[in-house]
């Protein structure tokens, strides 16, 4: 990051003052949010990338391996302070796996926990094959817990306690460019208040799938890029309530939109839940949506979705219509019969009633961006692109490419 990138990055956040939230769904599977400040985090994010500055040069690669935690945030925005390249280390991976992405990146250092830092400090064989030389321990409370895991290592990887670091770079901090601020924000449930005037956008996490994460902005904070509205234009239309997406923290395309959103003041954090388009869609009836953001993954597994609720939505009617006539939706015939069907008035009429009911699921979206065009697609032809086109309420699809 360019010095006036960060003065102008402090001075946003300086003036929006907003903050990320952190949650985990309850036994009863309730989506509970505990906001915590974002001027703590921006805080938390300078001592870091002080800290960290004393031990790796500028632009060298910062891995984490981290589930939804407070400390992947910190660790995003002091790669940003310090100009480190950030690595996403999935843990769903081998450890081989993990120490061939660590080699290839060249990753000088790893912030992690305890247990992921044992498994990749037994593989010798592979880490001697990896740059590393700093291992910080996220869950590490005392510095003789990280002593033991220090015997693992080789003599060329120091391990230190996420504290230590803080602590060193809250000393060296007054030599760097980074900000941050000391002031709390009280906590708020938004499951117990749907009225509260925030944009919530869901994604895929970086834990295989299973951990989603979301960005929440306030619609005012949303009003101010009216102005400058970068990228996504009409977006930052204050009437727009939420928005989904579907997406890994740890990739470049929402990586970008999350720092489009907190430009314009977005309060970014973490939550988890599971269950594939199933549960994307019953995300979308709780928060109805005025926007959808995607990955080509989410737009074809909607695809998928909703052409399996149209086939049994065709069956059903074709028996009832022919009771003595059965003809299993994966047969030969299958499309050819359901092609000339829905060319009729009936079958016309129950395509545009899944339709309604695709738009109705995804909360009356009013726009779906697909971050990258789904599988097979490209600007103007494929079913997908015309099944986004149709649920679209405004007729206002974007479809941006993963380089837009």
């Amino acid at each position: 990051m360019t010095q006036s990138l960060a003065r102008a990055l402090s001075t946003a956040l300086r003036v929006q003052g907003d903050s990320p939230f952190l949650g985990t769904p309850t036994d009863g599977g309730e989506f509970p949010y505990a906001w915590c400040s974002y001027r703590e985090v921006a805080d938390d994010s300078a001592m870091l990338a002080a800290g960290l500055g004393l031990y790796l040069p500028r632009r060298s690669s910062l891995a984490i391996a981290l589930g939804n935690r407070r400390e992947w945030l910190v660790c995003d925005f002091a790669s940003c302070f310090s100009d480190f390249m950030n690595v996403g280390i999935h843990l769903a991976w081998s450890p081989e796996k993990s120490l061939g992405v660590l080699a290839d990146a060249e990753s000088r250092a790893l912030v992690t926990d305890t247990r992921v830092a044992q498994t990749l400090l037994l593989e010798a064989e592979h880490l001697q094959h990896t740059s590393l030389s700093l291992v910080v321990l996220v869950d590490c409370a005392e510095e003789k817990e990280a002593c033991t895991l220090q015997r693992l290592a080789p003599a060329s990887i120091q391990v230190l306690t996420w504290e230590q670091v803080l602590e060193q770079g809250q000393r060296a901090r007054r030599t760097h460019t980074g900000f941050g601020f000391g002031d709390d924000v009280a906590v708020l449930d938004l499951v117990d208040d749907p009225a509260a005037p925030y944009t919530v956008m869901y994604s895929s996490g970086t834990t295989g799938g299973s951990a989603p994460k979301g960005i929440v902005t306030s619609k005012a904070a949303w009003g101010v890029s009216n102005a400058n509205p970068g990228p996504f234009g009409s977006i930052s239309d204050t009437r727009l309530r939420c928005g989904i997406s579907h997406m890994s923290l740890a990739h470049g395309a929402d990586r970008g939109v999350a720092w489009f959103a907190t430009f314009a003041g977005a309060r970014l954090g973490f939550t988890r839940a599971g269950g594939g388009v199933a549960q994307f869609v019953e995300h979308a009836r709780q928060l109805k949506p005025s926007f959808v953001l995607g990955m080509a993954t989410l737009w074809s597994d909607l695809y998928e979705w909703h052409v399996a609720a149209l086939n049994l939505a065709l069956q059903q009617s074709l028996r009832e219509r022919w009771p003595d006539v059965d003809i299993p939706i994966d047969s030969p015939e299958w499309s050819r019969i359901t092609s000339a069907f829905l060319a009729t008035r009936r079958g016309g009429a129950i395509r545009v009633r899944l339709l309604r009911q695709s738009r109705q699921d995804l909360g009356g979206c009013l726009q779906v961006v697909p971050l990258s065009l789904p599988r097979g697609c490209n600007f103007k032809h494929g079913d997908n692109v015309v099944y986004l086109l149709e649920i679209s309420l405004s007729k206002q699809l974007i479809i941006c490419s993963r380089a837009a």
